[in-house]
């Protein structure tokens, strides 16, 4: 019998999954659907993830740049870098939808060292690219993939066949050279990556410069060089933008107190934390809030 889902197209397979604002799990590990992302500007951080676009059109900032992409926009991020991002003109019957697949950097080690021939050019430009026009090949995996994820048998045995796939091709993409750069063993970005992935992991902490640097065997003054080339910012910034995106995802998913989102995170008191907040995302979290389920219950009602 034919899989019902063979029959649809990409976007109807997407579509099938997007039935909330956010993330949306599918039947693979690791790769979602998102629908209407971050509908009202906001800044982040996220894992390190690939996605195509499409539907619907976005606008990020990201290391001071803005960019504007739409369908067809394969979007890249290799390192959990601060970004703004506002989703453009989505409607209740037409909103934005992305299919996004979390990078897995012992995937991309193998890669670059069973292939050193072909994923041997690293980039040395420091204009990092996020964005580029899908390729077919890329486009039918990420088609494909998605597709598996409605039948569990298949998702099983072939789901980390594709998922190892598009790692393949995106080290083969334009982009290719950058992830290859962050990723190649010995290079300074991958100590700067070990330290971006501690702060994750102990962002509600106080973790010194010094002590970063230590753990990735790195003088202060060239951890502090290379941490804002790569990140676009300090390592304490970075820190208390991952600390505030887990604030808001504490606020308005799972729709927790301010005092249990700031004992979540680290905070020492909601005052400090509410202006925190009002700095970096132009709003206290009370006004957070209400925009974001004003704008769940307007984008999603008949």
């Amino acid at each position: 019998m034919e899989h019902i889902a063979s029959r649809c197209t990409f976007l109807e397979n997407a579509l099938f999954f997007a039935r909330r604002v956010g993330h949306n799990a599918t039947g693979i590990q690791g790769l979602s659907v998102v629908c209407n992302s971050c509908e009202e500007g906001r800044s982040s951080s996220v894992a390190l993830y690939a996605g195509i676009i499409l539907q619907g059109r976005k606008r990020t900032t990201v290391q001071g740049k803005t960019y504007t992409y739409g369908a067809g926009t394969c979007a890249v991020n290799c390192a959990p870098l601060p970004f703004e991002t506002f989703v453009e003109k989505e409607t209740a019957d037409k909103p934005f939808i992305s299919v996004v697949l979390e990078l897995d950097p012992l995937i991309l080690d193998e890669i670059i060292l069973a292939h050193p021939d072909v994923t041997s050019k690293i980039s040395e430009s420091k204009d990092l690219k996020f964005f580029f026009e899908s390729t077919p090949e890329i486009k039918e995996a990420f088609a494909r993939i998605l597709d598996l994820s409605r039948d569990s048998k298949k998702a099983g045995i072939l789901g980390p066949v594709v998922k190892r796939e598009l790692h393949a091709l995106l080290l083969l993409s334009e982009v290719g050279p950058w992830i290859r750069s962050l990723y190649s063993r010995g290079s300074q970005s991958l100590r700067i990556m070990v330290a971006m992935d501690i702060l994750r992991k102990r962002f509600r902490e106080s973790i010194g410069v010094a002590e970063l640097a230590a753990a990735v065997n790195m003088s202060l003054s060239t951890f502090r060089r290379h941490f804002s080339s790569v990140a676009g910012c300090t390592p304490l910034q970075f820190q208390k933008t991952l600390k505030l995106s887990e604030v808001r995802r504490l606020l308005t998913v799972e729709r927790k107190s301010v005092s249990q989102a700031a004992l979540a995170t680290g905070y020492m008191s909601t005052s400090q934390l509410a202006s925190d907040y009002k700095k970096h995302f132009g709003l206290n979290p009370h006004e957070e809030v209400v925009r974001f389920r004003d704008k769940v219950d307007q984008t999603f009602s008949e």
